[in-house]
């Protein structure tokens, strides 16, 4: 395990000061190869990430607070799965014919796998989807993707497309960085919650704030006050959850 100290870029509409998050070092919080019959691999919030290998040599990087179930057997005639959270997929080349698409299920959306590296990211009822390499096809979104895109899709078939700036950020958090731009406060929280296993409760006068960030490493609370910091509010501390909140305010 290795500590080091948060930069944090502040923009946008929320004054943003430095941060210490927690990560467990190195990134890699171990290997598991995944059953080739069924796949169901979890990583608890506030834990490191860690490297899942598919019986079809597919590789799943987790973050923290994330789970990855496979829809019924996983292998040649089906290759399905549903994400909880953020993962980085690398799928290996089907070895034979006819074996069946690589799709990913999230709040929704179904991603399927063209040939390519991606990231998938479910956050306040939507799919982040970005491409690193290749490229998708969104089936709500009814789009395909190639390398450098990146869009947010919602199970109606609503998308917002993002930047490239974006959807390079996308990735930052597989060498221990969680990137936000223009961000709503409760899906900043949301992923927070995962990486740090601290509950975080926002006032709802709050909630739609937007933020712009940049986060490495670090310690667990301190988040908390930063956050509070950045809203102008105070933090407390009951019943096992840190509530932010105007309510607070000196």
């Amino acid at each position: 395990m290795q500590r080091r100290g948060w930069t944090v870029a502040g923009a946008g509409l929320l004054a943003v000061s430095g941060i210490v998050l927690w990560t467990e070092r190195p990134h890699l919080w171990g290997d598991a190869s995944a059953d080739a019959a069924k796949v169901d691999q979890a990583v608890p919030a506030g834990q490191g990430m860690r490297t899942v290998v598919l019986s079809d040599g597919s590789e799943v990087v987790l973050a923290p607070g994330s789970r990855l179930r496979s829809r019924g057997a996983f292998g040649a005639d089906s290759r399905e799965l549903e994400l909880t959270g953020e993962a980085l997929f690398t799928v290996a080349a089907a070895d034979a014919p006819g074996t069946a698409p690589f799709i990913v299920h999230g709040n929704g959306v179904d991603v399927e796998d063209l040939g390519t590296a991606f990231v998938l990211r479910t956050v306040a009822g939507r799919l982040l989807v970005s491409v690193t390499q290749g490229m998708v096809q969104v089936s709500r979104a009814r789009t395909v993707l190639h390398e450098g895109e990146a869009q947010l899709v919602d199970s109606t078939g609503q998308v917002e497309r993002l930047s490239v700036t974006d959807a390079r950020g996308s990735l930052a958090w597989t060498s221990g960085a969680l990137l936000f731009h223009e961000e709503p406060l409760t899906a900043v929280v949301e992923r927070l919650e995962r990486w740090t296993g601290r509950t975080i409760v926002v006032d709802a006068d709050l909630a739609t704030r937007r933020l712009t960030a940049a986060f490495e490493s670090g310690t667990p609370d301190e988040i908390v006050d930063q956050l509070a910091a950045m809203t102008g509010a105070r933090v407390e501390f009951r019943d096992g959850r840190w509530f932010v909140s105007r309510a607070l305010m000196r």
